[in-house]
C-alpha cells in the first residue's frame, strides 16, 4: 500500500522549478527522490504543526537558497569530507535528512518560544545545580550554587563535564552534542545523567 502524501496539488511542480535551477553535483539527478522523502515519510510527523508551505520553505533552507546563511547543503556539500562506505549520492540524501530534521526542529522552537515569552515557568532550569538563565533574579542560596559550580564541575569527567557545558550554555541538542563529540546520542544522554547525578549529590552534601 502506497503511503499517503500530505502534499497540496502544485507544490511538486514548483519544487521541480527549484530543483533543476539550484541542485548540485551530488544531489540525486530527479527531484522527485527527495520531494517523496520530504512529503511521505517525513511531513507526517509535523504536519499538524505546520503547513505543507511551511514544509516546503524549510526544506528549501536546508538544501540552499543562493545567498543565504548559513549556506545550504546545495552549497555547502563538501565530498571530500566524506570517508564513508555509501555512495556520495546516497550519503547526499542521509545528510540533507538529519538537517531537515534539525531545521524543523528550530523552526518550532522558534514558534513555541515566542508563545512563551514572560512565562519562565514553562522553561526548564536546574536551580538546585546552578544552572538557570541569566535573566532570572538569584537568591542567595542560588548565588551560593553558581559559585560553587567551578568546584562542582570539576568532579565530573572530561566526556560528562562538556556533555553538560554544551547541554546548558551551548544550548544543543543531544544529537548535536554528539556530533560535536564523536559519541552516539544516546551516550551523551548517559554522560548528562550520570554528570546530573554527580552535581546533585554534591549540591545536596553542601546543604546538609
Amino acid at each position: 500500500m502506497t503511503k499517503k502524501t500530505y502534499c497540496p496539488r502544485g507544490l511538486d511542480r514548483e519544487f521541480e522549478h527549484y530543483y533543476a535551477l539550484h541542485r548540485c553535483l551530488w544531489a540525486p539527478a530527479s527531484p522527485h527522490r527527495i520531494f517523496n522523502l520530504c512529503f511521505k515519510h517525513v511531513f507526517p510527523a509535523y504536519r499538524n504543526r505546520m503547513s505543507p508551505e511551511q514544509f516546503l520553505a524549510t526544506i528549501y533552507r536546508t538544501l540552499g537558497i543562493p545567498g543565504d546563511k548559513p549556506a545550504g547543503l546545495f552549497h555547502s556539500f563538501d565530498p571530500e569530507k566524506y570517508k564513508g562506505q555509501l555512495p556520495l549520492e546516497a550519503h547526499f540524501v542521509n545528510l540533507f535528512k538529519w538537517k531537515l530534521k534539525g531545521n524543523l526542529g528550530r523552526v518550532l522552537r522558534r514558534a513555541t518560544d515566542r508563545s512563551r515569552r514572560g512565562d519562565q515557568e514553562k522553561f526548564v532550569a536546574r536551580t538546585e545545580i546552578g544552572l538557570q538563565k541569566v535573566e532570572t533574579r538569584f537568591s542567595q542560596h542560588n548565588v551560593k550554587a553558581v559559585e560553587s559550580l567551578p568546584e562542582a564541575l570539576s568532579l565530573l569527567e572530561g566526556d560528562e563535564r562538556r556533555v553538560i557545558q554544551s547541554t546548558y550554555w551551548g544550548g544543543g541538542s543531544t544529537r548535536k552534542i554528539g556530533l560535536e563529540l564523536r559519541m552516539d546520542h544516546k551516550t551523551v544522554e548517559r554522560r548528562r545523567d550520570a554528570a546530573l547525578a554527580k552535581l546533585q549529590r554534591f549540591y545536596e552534601a553542601g546543604a546538609a
